[in-house]
């Protein structure tokens, strides 16, 4: 997903949902099948999640019909649904939206319903993802992080420490020929490998506060700004740097397993993923998202269609055949305990599963949702101001506190 794939950040925008969804809920509609979900799936992903329901639909020995609807803007839809008491009984999103959505209301405690063992089915990392404060929302399909990607009719192999990348980038960078040794959309999620390699943090969930004005971030933010970002196009935004690596124009890409199938299918780029690189002799610590099924609170009002809908999530997320299609139509990267290590995963997803392991998960917590932007406000002005880093990143700080008083 690019960002607007996963986005860490969703703006409330209440009025313009309330007025999209005026026509989908409230009235005398009866709901949708005999349970239905949400989701924001598009293109390859739209087709492949109605193909699992279907085969769910046929295959299910009760006669169950689950239905679903792909809509923009999910987070404003829930928060309009839910305030209506309306809504589905499952959506999909990654697990950041988790410890706001159970503070607002907005999911079902699920523990009594399942049938399965969750720790038996899952590997720890999705285990967590699934719960907050001690109870279970949710159950996962896979996991995804960024990771280095690299383009073999530029370069053999793939470097595996930054002094190795800056070498390389060094030797493609010709912007005169609109050629660059790097690209990556720049924003506050992507730079998150090489903010974390230094001992820095965003968000502290053990003590609620945040490290943007420690050292240890401003030391992330430097190889960022000194290293990554001088040899790459100066658009921050996605497309830009995208196409520069998809037309062959740099060597490497830091990007999502939601950008291998374009690049394969690119007649200029002849794909390689690798393992982010070391910094400084640091791992690298990008922040990771699980993306799962999560229990809308509708559950709580009909027991009948939380049957169903308990018992699609079930089969969804531990049906092997089911899985490995993801692993391998959509690079999702396993957390079922069967899958992980599997001889069966494609070539990709090891260099995926290892900067996955290395990663952190993106925090849950409600408060989360107010670093994001001072975050992002200060690394644009950092990477296309003047802004000093120590100061700006204080300021952000500052804004980051400031908001969560406000809420």
């Amino acid at each position: 997903m690019a960002l607007n794939r996963r986005a860490v950040i969703k703006g409330a925008s209440g009025i313009a949902a309330a007025s999209m969804l005026a026509g989908c809920i409230g009235g005398d509609d009866e709901p949708s099948g005999d349970a239905l979900i949400w989701h924001e799936r598009e293109g390859s992903e739209l087709d492949t999640v109605e193909d699992i329901i279907s085969q769910y639909n046929d295959e299910n020995e009760e006669g169950w019909e689950v239905a679903d609807e792909a809509l923009g803007e999910l987070g404003d839809r829930i928060e309009t649904a839910v305030a209506a008491g309306e809504g589905p009984e499952l959506y999909d999103w990654a697990h950041d939206w988790l410890g706001d959505h159970v503070d607002r209301g907005f999911v079902y405690e699920i523990s009594d319903d399942l049938t399965i063992d969750v720790e038996e089915e899952f590997v720890d990392t999705g285990v967590d993802a699934i719960r907050y404060e001690g109870g279970t929302y949710a159950l996962p399909t896979g996991g995804e992080v960024p990771t280095l990607m690299y383009n073999r009719n530029l370069i053999d192999e793939p470097p595996e420490t930054l002094d190795e990348m800056e070498a390389i980038m060094e030797e493609f960078h010709s912007p005169g020929d609109g050629e660059y040794g790097f690209a990556m959309e720049f924003n506050e999620y992507m730079v998150t490998f090489a903010n974390h390699a230094f001992g820095g943090y965003y968000y502290d969930q053990e003590v609620g506060d945040t490290g943007l004005d420690q050292p240890e971030m401003w030391d992330g933010i430097e190889v960022v700004r000194d290293v990554l970002y001088e040899y790459a196009p100066a658009d921050l935004e996605y497309d830009p740097q995208f196409s520069t690596f998809d037309n062959g124009n740099a060597p490497l890409m830091i990007n999502g397993p939601w950008a291998v199938n374009d690049f394969q299918e690119s007649e200029d780029v002849d794909l390689g993923v690798a393992p982010l690189p070391t910094i400084d002799g640091n791992e690298p610590r990008p922040y990771t998202g699980v993306d799962m099924y999560y229990f809308a609170d509708a559950n709580a009002e009909d027991e009948d269609r939380r049957e169903v809908a308990v018992d699609f999530a079930e089969w969804m997320t531990t049906n092997e055949d089911v899985l490995l299609r993801l692993v391998e139509d959509h690079n999702y990267i396993p957390v079922h305990q069967n899958l992980v290590g599997s001889d069966e995963l494609p070539t990709e997803l090891e260099a995926f599963s290892e900067s996955f392991e290395m990663g952190i998960p993106m925090p849950a917590d409600t408060q989360m949702n107010q670093v994001w932007e001072p975050t992002y406000d200060a690394l644009s002005e950092v990477l296309t101001g003047d802004a000093d880093i120590e100061e700006r990143f204080t300021q952000a700080a500052e804004d980051v506190r400031d908001a969560w008083e406000d809420i």
